[in-house]
């Protein structure tokens, strides 16, 4: 019995990846890109329907300017050579009542 259900299920599967392999439906893609490449250049997207007009405005530089602005509030990365330091768990003032 098990051998004839194993058998059965053998046949089953085997059919479906041939099925599958060989159909004519199936594509990979890949001779859909020069069509939707053509198709990109041809349909062009105006500048106002853009949801974030700043886009236009950066520059090759705009990421760097950017980071450089904000260095000044970024941590210190810690060093693994070097302990952390104590934490202060002593009550401030203005907590204690």
């Amino acid at each position: 019995m098990a051998l004839r259900l194993f058998t059965r299920t053998w046949i089953t599967i085997s059919k479906a990846f041939i099925s599958n392999s060989a159909s004519r439906g199936w594509t990979s893609g890949i001779e859909h890109s020069d069509a939707l490449s053509k198709l990109g250049k041809t349909h062009k997207i105006a500048a106002s329907k853009y949801k974030c007009q700043e886009y236009y405005n950066y520059n090759e530089w705009s990421f760097y300017d950017l980071e450089m602005d904000l260095t000044k509030y970024r941590l210190p990365q810690p060093n693994p050579k070097i302990p952390d330091s104590p934490r202060d768990t002593s009550p401030s003032p203005t907590q204690s009542k």
